[in-house]
């Protein structure tokens, strides 16, 4: 954890927003890039992705404020975690942060009861950094992917739950003559415990309601015949409904965590992978073609065009699926990427109208090249939760770049070398 260096007089100060998905994240923003600007100092924006924001689009908000954060100069991060308390005292482990920026919501219902608050949660780990807390009027965003793999509403799900239930009422009443009364009873947490754990909570507590009605029916005498005041069916109706509400809980959130860790993992792998596709070519054109393939998938199949400088003219090297035809505004926005340095085109604050979006790869040697971008429908083509895996692919692709250009350098000065003697 980072030393608490508020005591020492002079002390350089540091600025940490936590973006969440709340309708105060820009506002969060706004706040840390104040304070930064106020003391003088370097601040960045950490969005913790949960199980909680497991779906694409979860995470939206939260990403569109990253991509803001970015704008005002600061340095953005995802970080995958169990909760947002785990996310941020990890990061703040190895980070020297004085002060942290979190959107604060009215919480109501059982929830502001038994759960904590983020600022405790961070206290109680030992952080030591000043909390500032940006309260909101507006109620927080609601849980996406607190969803069972199955729609409450699909009756398919249902109707697997009871028939596993039935099927063990037709195994029971098979050993009836030899068991118990409570025996057979036990036999129905196998049905409810798999179709919680299979289908979610609400079909796992049907079964639970229909395990119930069968025993009260078949087997608590008398026979046939309903006696739903029997202490028994209410002790069953209990244990029954607890196992299923505790199954389904798990469950979800086993999933959600799974379901995180496979994106975040696919992800990791698809950026290694195009890393390493990128070691293996030492030619430009073969370095454009692997950069146009590959950001064209890991961007969901937008169009990709690489355009660089060849005898002193800007020239297409590699497009995906085909060499583009640029409208008079697109060719404007390609040329200020590459002379300017900036981002142009769809989707920027430059030329918005034009219908690609243009990324300069900038290295330490200049702009070697410039990534185009275009959806086939129109619109901007990169969504702002993939802002921080474009940037990601830029940095790589133009490190693959200016190794390029060195090795041009270093074989032009060897060719000298050799001329000269």
């Amino acid at each position: 954890m980072a030393p608490d260096s508020r005591t020492t007089p002079g002390y350089a100060r540091s600025i940490l927003a936590a973006v969440g998905r709340g309708s105060t994240s820009l506002t969060v923003v706004r706040r840390a890039a104040e304070l930064a600007a106020a003391f003088r100092c370097s601040w960045e924006a950490v969005h913790v992705v949960t199980p909680d924001a497991f779906d694409k689009n979860s995470d939206f908000d939260a990403a569109e404020a990253l991509t803001h954060a970015a704008e005002l100069g600061a340095t953005v991060a995802r970080i995958p975690a169990a909760s947002v308390a785990d996310g941020l005292s990890s990061h703040l482990e190895d980070a020297l942060v004085t002060d942290i920026v979190i959107g604060a919501h009215r919480r109501t219902g059982l929830s502001a009861r038994v759960r904590p608050r983020l600022p405790t949660e961070l206290i109680d780990r030992g952080i030591t950094a000043a909390i500032h807390l940006i309260p909101s009027a507006a109620q927080p965003l609601p849980k996406r992917g607190k969803k069972p793999v199955k729609s409450p509403g699909s009756g398919g799900a249902y109707a697997k739950a009871a028939g596993l239930t039935v099927v063990t009422a037709a195994v029971a009443g098979a050993l009836s003559p030899w068991l118990s009364t409570g025996a057979l009873s036990l036999l129905f947490l196998f049905p409810v415990i798999g179709a919680a754990a299979l289908f979610g909570t609400r079909p796992g507590l049907l079964s639970a309601a229909l395990a119930v009605l069968l025993t009260n029916f078949l087997f608590v005498t008398p026979h046939f015949a309903f006696r739903l005041s029997a202490p028994q069916s209410w002790v069953l109706a209990v244990v029954l409904g607890l196992a299923a509400a505790h199954t389904g809980f798990v469950t979800s959130e086993l999933r959600r965590r799974v379901g995180l860790s496979d994106r975040n993992a696919r992800e990791n792998a698809s950026l290694a992978s195009f890393a390493l596709q990128l070691t293996r070519v030492s030619d430009w054109d073969g370095t454009a073609a692997i950069v146009c393939s590959e950001v064209s998938n890991l961007m969901g199949g937008l169009q990709t065009v690489v355009v660089r400088d060849v005898d002193g003219a800007l020239k297409c090297v590699a497009a995906v699926p085909a060499e583009p035809v640029f409208s008079p505004v697109d060719t404007t926005a390609l040329e200020w990427a590459w002379q300017q340095g900036e981002e142009a085109g769809s989707g920027t604050k430059l030329l918005a109208d034009a219908n690609w979006q243009f990324q300069p790869l900038r290295t330490s040697l200049g702009t070697l090249a410039v990534l185009g971008l275009a959806a086939e429908d129109g619109r901007d083509p990169v969504r702002a939760d993939q802002k921080v895996l474009l940037a990601t692919l830029l940095a790589q692709a133009a490190l693959a770049h200016e190794r390029l250009r060195l090795e041009d350098d270093m074989r032009a000065s060897g060719a000298a070398v050799t001329s000269a003697g």
